[in-house]
């Protein structure tokens, strides 16, 4: 078993498709896009299943968009050209696995906004561990991501703060009805759910 492999297994529990999850991945993390026919072929199989198990996790999107970039709004497609990225957070956490074997969202997060030129990226990883705790369901209001900006001294950056996450695969925007948002009096976002996992060591 590789160290990715091994990552990808610490919340996969199934060893065929985190073995098939981790071969993928792998190889998103030196591509930009790749096309379903391409990533078949990495496979050797219809990669109609890893993809779609990619895709719950938030490893792997689709970049056929309907209307907006938010993650419901990407188009699911098995046809041969339909391309497929990873979120920019998720290729730091891959090419942390690669290294470590671990799933660590707080140093591949950190180096991210380190690379992003981000000036405080140890509260930024932070913070993206205490919204996984938080989220429900893997749901936040930008109430509660304001709230947790406010408790790490971050409060006059929450509209910056969103637009890095949301720009980096961490969150998106919940197309949720016009009712529950009147209801919570803030738009909701979901929570990247490969952040709300631990990884493990080698």
């Amino acid at each position: 078993m590789n160290r990715l492999e091994k990552a990808i297994g610490s919340f996969v529990v199934e060893e065929d498709l985190a073995r098939s999850l981790s071969k993928i991945l792998f190889e998103l993390s030196s591509h930009v896009r790749m096309s379903f026919q391409e990533l078949g072929e990495v496979l050797a199989e219809d990669p109609t299943e890893v993809l779609l198990a990619g895709w719950e996790w938030k490893l792997i999107l689709p970049v056929e968009i309907s209307k907006t970039s938010a993650w419901e709004d990407r188009i699911f497609e098995d046809s041969s050209t339909s391309m497929y990225e990873m979120p920019n957070v998720v290729e730091y956490l891959v090419r942390k696995a690669i290294e470590t074997g671990r799933w660590d969202a707080e140093t591949a997060i950190e180096e991210m906004a380190a690379d992003l030129k981000v000036d405080v990226p140890v509260k930024l990883a932070a913070l993206v561990t205490r919204l996984s705790k938080k989220a429900r369901f893997h749901r936040l209001t930008a109430v509660e991501i304001s709230e947790e900006c406010e408790e790490l001294a971050l409060g006059d950056r929450v509209d910056s703060i969103i637009a890095i996450f949301k720009g980096a695969g961490i969150i998106s925007p919940k197309l949720a009805p016009i009712s529950e948002v009147l209801r919570v009096g803030s738009p909701i976002y979901e929570i990247n759910p490969c952040l709300c996992v631990s990884g493990i060591s080698d």
